[in-house]
């Protein structure tokens, strides 16, 4: 590993390899706006705990879907760091330039009402993440893990939480981050014309939608009070650090 090298731990999806999960996409997102030489380190999902044991603590109980998650990263010096805010916060730390404004109102917001947004939306992504994205190594996992989450059955919450039902029951949220997207009409940043941490978080969650499917991404589009072009808007402003997303 050269002495600069930081390795970024990435869920692969089918070929052709591409980054998709929207934890991740937080996290290379601020690598590639940093400027910072990284290699990527794809793990199936019955990879990520052998391979990550031993160099990371495990999450607390309750905090987190599983105790070894993605993203993680690997220092020069070998030090391991899991959970893409801790992450965020070290790389602000170690790399000050180009500075980034890690905290905001907006991050604030969009952290503590992310459960209003992805709860509902489980009825979307559950079942299409594995058909359409993932690598035949990881779907059962996906299944077995989701299904314990959830309580019940993949299938089950298609059948119960998706299609229309999921996309009436997002749009609230949708709308409320439409609105504050807009707030600064010097655009497209959610702090106007310069970017932050807030605008790759967001932008994860756009990039996930995206990599689902045109289909999913039109109709999130259409929760959003006829101002979607907001968040296509932030999606092309961030391309210079969305575009490297296959190493």
């Amino acid at each position: 590993m050269a002495s600069d090298e930081i390795v970024l731990f990435d869920i692969p999806s089918k070929a052709p390899v591409e980054s998709w999960s929207l934890n991740p996409w937080k996290t290379r997102l601020l690598l590639n706006y940093k400027g910072l030489h990284y290699r990527t380190e794809w793990l199936n999902y019955p990879q990520v705990k052998p391979r990550l044991e031993g160099h990371v603590a495990p999450h607390a109980p309750g905090t987190h879907i599983a105790p070894y998650t993605i993203p993680t990263i690997r220092l020069p010096d070998g030090t391991y760091i899991a959970d893409s805010r801790a992450i965020a916060d070290t790389i602000s730390v170690l790399h000050p330039s180009p500075p980034l404004q890690i905290d905001s109102p907006q991050l604030e917001w969009l952290m503590a009402n992310y459960g209003r947004l992805m709860t509902p939306f489980r009825g979307v992504y559950l079942p299409l993440v594995p058909r359409r994205l993932l690598a035949d190594e990881s779907v059962a996992y996906w299944y077995e893990s989701k299904a314990r989450v959830a309580g019940k059955s993949v299938a089950d919450v298609e059948r119960d939480e998706g299609g229309d039902v999921a996309f009436a029951a997002v749009e609230p949220s949708m709308k409320e981050a439409t609105a504050m997207l807009k707030e600064n009409p010097a655009g497209p940043f959610f702090g106007g014309e310069q970017v932050g941490y807030v605008d790759f978080f967001w932008a994860a969650f756009l990039l996930f939608v995206r990599r689902i499917g045109e289909d999913v991404w039109e109709k999130l589009l259409a929760c959003c009070g006829g101002d979607g072009r907001v968040h296509a808007e932030l999606l092309e402003a961030v391309k210079p650090w969305s575009e490297r997303s296959t190493y």
